[in-house]
């Protein structure tokens, strides 16, 4: 599997516990959280068409980065860990789109 395939699928399953977690939290909660969690869902796409249009451009660095990341993602319990990690994956991601 190449970086690109390994980035998409890193990043695909955590954005995939993101939107459980999310689904997880009372509805109040989700209301806040709902607009960033769309935010990264549109910075993924757009991140996601980049990857197939110019080739492998996913580093170690990247891939190292984005498993560090994968523990705030893991961690998350509440609203604001979600609204964190969120944020973490959006900045990962619109430095490279």
């Amino acid at each position: 599997m190449d970086n690109d395939a390994e980035m998409l699928k890193q990043m695909g399953n955590q954005i995939t516990n993101l939107q459980v977690k999310y689904r997880g939290l009372p509805l109040d909660e989700q209301m806040s959280v709902h607009p960033a969690l769309v935010q990264l869902l549109e910075e993924y796409g757009r991140y996601q068409a980049k990857l197939l249009m110019i080739g492998i451009i996913t580093k170690e660095e990247d891939l190292k980065e984005i498993r560090e990341i994968k523990k705030s993602v893991d961690d998350a319990a509440d609203k604001m860990d979600l609204l964190a990690a969120i944020g973490k994956l959006i900045s990962f991601i619109v430095v490279r789109v």
